[in-house]
């Protein structure tokens, strides 16, 4: 069983962290890598949904379920090309290029 964290963002989903090798799920946290203002969650890797291309349509239960929610697979504000969402990081294409270390 490998365990990571999840938890719901301000802009709903699901945000995940994977504990890095010697680490546990619950060392990690208790760390900062987890928002404490957050309910978070502590499950098995195997119990996420398969397809992980669909990882901004997954929600959150109460008990910590993941699931996919059909009905954000196709929600414009969730499918946005990756040039709107770098409008809306406020970032220019040379700027990010440049943070990533890429020519311009």
């Amino acid at each position: 069983m490998f365990e990571i964290i999840v938890w719901v963002p301000d802009n709903g989903g699901v945000s995940m962290c994977f504990p890095a090798s010697g680490f546990t799920a619950k060392q990690v946290a208790e760390t900062d890598a987890v928002p404490k203002d957050r309910p978070h969650f502590i499950v098995d890797r195997a119990s996420l949904p398969k397809d992980f291309s669909l990882s901004h349509a997954w929600v959150v239960s109460e008990k910590g379920d993941v699931t996919l929610d059909l009905s954000r697979v196709l929600s414009p504000t969730l499918t946005r090309t990756p040039e709107q969402k770098l409008a809306t990081s406020g970032l220019t294409v040379d700027e990010l290029k440049h943070l990533l270390g890429l020519p311009a």
